[in-house]
């Protein structure tokens, strides 16, 4: 058994334990005392995890099982595999004979980390932990620093509906299609993830729109080219062979886009954040920071891709934090992981290094 595995089968552990412990003490005792308990197991879990973590890089020199991501090897096998592309839930392939098409390279960006750079080296080490291929990006909106780290495209599952809805409103304020007709599905769309939703808002706006609005708009890797599964509606929403896909930095920029009053406008941005705050799904980034926060996100997931983006509103700032991955087979389950992963960047922000560096 390498370490890679040890570690998985000792964090999925701590985590279903942890589920145990929970289920137990919420049924002995009231919701309130419940949520201070659960709130101070998930920090202990957190520090356990990065003491593995810690360890298990530091005591490994003659194990192959740990793979230390740089950016430098990021950059190589973005190189080697430019071409290659995300699966559809048809298992099509990319069409790469237009230029347009062709997605940018991975990188990883550190040139404004500032205050940042310090929590590069805690994502790339909490990745190297995790089977799969991780992404992050965060910005700190109250210092304007940013890192991120294999921004490369994925096929974004559900996190399209994000860059939809944008489109919607754009179509709205244009005078082509109507709020009033159009609100609830709009609004089932990303609250609720609902693809037929998705699905009809595309026939609305027209197939090809969300591309022409997003690259319009600066979102240069999203692209739309087919309608969402399962759904009865999706037949004859595909335009290409290619598929769906973003990438962290333009979703790390529509939601800073959303924060600051500028996706369409300052009412529809305002909409959509109502929106993204009413969110259903709140078991990956929202479950890794303390209860009572105000976050507001949006999640995508489907067999071999797992993905969370939100604006998290905490005390020293708010911020933006994007988390993509892909995890062949395992895309439905990665919840524990990205809880992790996002109290560790909310500690780092609001309390410097404490519980990051060991």
């Amino acid at each position: 058994m390498n370490g890679k595995e040890t570690f998985t089968q000792k964090a999925k552990a701590l985590a279903g334990r942890v589920k145990e412990i929970k289920d137990r003490q919420k049924e002995k005792m009231g919701p309130e005392r419940f949520r201070l308990i659960a709130i101070g197991v998930t920090t202990l879990v957190t520090m356990f995890f990065i003491m593995l973590v810690s360890g298990l890089l530091n005591g490994n020199d003659d194990n192959e099982s740990v793979k230390r991501i740089s950016s430098s090897s990021m950059a190589q096998e973005a190189q080697e595999n430019e071409t290659e592309t995300a699966d559809t839930p048809n298992d099509k392939k990319a069409d790469t004979s237009s230029k347009d098409d062709e997605p940018e390279p991975a990188k990883t960006d550190e040139a404004g980390a500032g205050e940042l750079a310090g929590l590069k080296q805690s994502l790339l080490d909490f990745a190297a932990s995790m089977p799969g291929e991780w992404s992050f990006y965060v910005k700190n909106l109250k210092t304007g620093d940013r890192l991120v780290i294999n921004d490369r495209p994925y096929y974004p599952a559900s996190m399209i509906k994000l860059f939809c809805a944008g489109a919607c409103y754009q179509k709205i304020e244009d005078g082509e299609i109507s709020e009033d007709d159009y609100y609830d599905t709009i609004y089932s769309m990303v609250q609720n993830s609902n693809n037929i939703s998705f699905n009809t808002m595309v026939w609305a706006i027209g197939k090809t729109y969300i591309n022409e609005w997003c690259k319009e708009n600066g979102y240069i890797n999203t692209k739309q080219y087919h309608g969402l599964l399962p759904a009865e509606n999706a037949e004859g929403l595909t335009t290409s062979d290619a598929p769906n896909q973003t990438c962290p930095s333009d979703v790390g920029k529509a939601l800073e886009d959303i924060y600051n009053g500028e996706y369409v406008s300052k009412d529809a941005s305002e909409k959509i954040l109502k929106m993204l705050f009413e969110q259903h799904y709140r078991d990956k980034i929202p479950a890794g920071v303390p209860y009572g926060s105000e976050v507001a996100n949006k999640t995508g997931e489907i067999e071999d891709y797992s993905h969370d983006a939100a604006i998290v509103y905490s005390p020293e700032a708010d911020y933006i934090l994007v988390i993509m991955s892909k995890v062949p087979g395992t895309g439905l389950d990665e919840f524990y992981q990205y809880a992790l992963a996002s109290q560790m960047v909310y500690n780092y922000i609001n309390y410097g290094s404490a519980y990051i560096e060991q």
